[in-house]
């Protein structure tokens, strides 16, 4: 099978690429080559932007046929019309990669099915993807091969998933130095993890499959944790103790709406959700991957590659303004025990 990966080296899609090439795929990546350290061996490297094709790029793609074609970096309307235009005549399946921040909240403890409604207009990410899915699903009705697949928040060892968007492996800095970790809310509403490894398993089997096409899928760990035990357990993993800072996500938005904002329309929601439809799909998908396993090798990575680790210092910045611009009305501070 001839696949064409649109990005191939993030954080949920490295993880396909190096699956890919497993499981004997021909396999082929255009990007910008910021990542070429986690491209895998035996994938086909094709330079550029999709956003503004070479000549040479744009010849590259179209005189090729593809079975699946995967943009991963597909985030609004017009994007997603390019590439309908772009691949309608060329490949036989496309996978667009939505997002499971789509779904309404739920009624507390209840798992979302794929058939639930997308319809979360809190946050401007979820509103475009879910306009992205609408030209999708359009395209279906003219003969375009699409297939929606709904992450949900994931991570791999180039990442450390936290609940401040952004944050990242600043989280693991912040542990280790003593600053204050900001924890949104009271740390207790229950957030859904994957760990990319996991997410691949379930994708790979999708790809090339035209009985998936018209269909919508996520595919996600099964458990659900509460944001103070994913964050206690990277703490004991560090060997630390951190003093948390406990804010609403409400005050956390008026100080900052960059990241207040990802809070308050995904992060600072209870969401769990039902695989079924991608186990029927998919048999051997596996999200067994638990939180503590996942985060042990994300910072084994970390002490092994120090210098491949990726974090934004702007970020960090940012969380402590936050926290010194709500001093005037004290934040609750304590550690976990005291919540």
């Amino acid at each position: 099978m001839k696949v064409l990966f649109i990005g191939g080296t993030g954080t949920i899609s490295a993880s396909c690429s190096r699956m890919a090439i497993e499981q004997g795929i021909d396999l082929w990546l255009l990007n910008r080559g910021l990542r070429n350290d986690r491209s895998p061996d035996g994938a086909h490297l094709i330079s550029g932007d999709i956003n503004s094709l070479g000549p040479e790029a744009l010849k590259l793609l179209q005189s090729n046929r593809w079975d699946c074609v995967v943009n991963w970096v597909v985030h609004d309307p017009v994007e997603a019309q390019r590439d309908i235009d772009l691949f309608r005549d060329n490949t036989d399946h496309y996978i667009f990669i939505s997002s499971a921040s789509v779904y309404r909240t739920p009624p507390n403890g209840q798992r979302l099915r794929e058939s639930d409604p997308a319809d979360n207009n809190t946050w401007a990410y979820s509103r475009h993807k879910i306009q992205c899915e609408g030209v999708f699903n359009a395209s279906i009705e003219s003969g375009f091969p699409a297939t929606v697949v709904r992450p949900s928040h994931s991570y791999n060892e180039f990442t450390i998933p936290t609940n401040i968007p952004g944050l990242g492996y600043g989280l693991v800095r912040q542990m280790k130095e003593g600053q204050d970790v900001l924890v949104h809310d009271a740390g207790q509403n229950m957030w859904t993890l994957t760990h990319s490894d996991d997410f691949a398993s379930g994708f790979t089997g999708l790809m090339g499959r035209q009985d998936t096409i018209g269909e919508t899928f996520h595919i996600t760990n099964p458990v659900a944790l509460p944001w103070q035990t994913m964050l206690d357990t990277i703490a004991d993993t560090l060997g630390v103790s951190p003093r948390y800072v406990y804010l609403p996500s409400n005050r956390i938005s008026e100080a900052d709406p960059t990241i207040g904002d990802p809070l308050t329309g995904d992060r600072a929601r209870s969401l769990a959700f039902d695989n079924s439809k991608i186990k029927r799909f998919v048999p051997q998908f596996q999200a067994g991957t638990s939180f503590a396993l996942g985060i042990r090798r994300s910072l084994e990575w970390h002490r092994q590659y120090p210098d491949l680790v990726r974090y934004d210092p702007k970020v960090m910045e940012a969380v402590q303004r936050i926290i010194n611009k709500v001093a005037l009305s004290p934040p609750i501070i304590g550690t976990a025990s005291d919540q």
